[in-house]
């Protein structure tokens, strides 16, 4: 990143107690996303809520979180083709429909739960329209 860019989206996976603190402190994230609190790299922790304990760190200095879960009740509809997925939103009470360029579960659920903060957080319509289909 360099200072032309406005946004950076930046994955903070952990797999021991108190990395999170050294990651907050790396980052330094205005905003942060809570994709998941699973077992995945679990064996440092006594159980899934140290998991969560720790994952939560990276909201330490009161900034906007967001999570997947403000998402699912958002989706109408994902149609899957051979490369990319087509999927509706219900957003502001009308259908937003936008392609991202993957077919797995696990690259549909970051994608709408990115896009799902970005229209929280007012970036254009138009704008995640254009860009999503060319997400790496």
């Amino acid at each position: 990143m360099n200072k032309k860019h406005t946004l950076g989206i930046i994955e903070a996976g952990i797999s021991m107690p108190n990395e999170m603190e050294n990651l907050q402190r790396m980052i330094r994230p205005d905003y942060g996303i809570l994709t998941h609190i699973g077992t995945a790299h679990s064996e440092n922790f006594v159980n899934i809520e140290a998991i969560a304990t720790e994952k939560k760190k990276l909201f330490a200095n009161n900034i906007k979180q967001y999570s997947y879960t403000e998402n699912e009740a958002l989706i109408q509809k994902v149609v899957k083709g051979n490369s990319t997925t087509e999927i509706t939103l219900n957003w502001q009470e009308s259908n937003f429909i936008f392609s991202i360029p993957f077919v797995d579960d696990a690259s549909i659920k970051n994608a709408v739960t990115t896009i799902g903060f970005l229209l929280k957080f007012d970036v254009s319509k138009e704008l995640i329209q254009a860009e999503a289909p060319h997400l790496p």
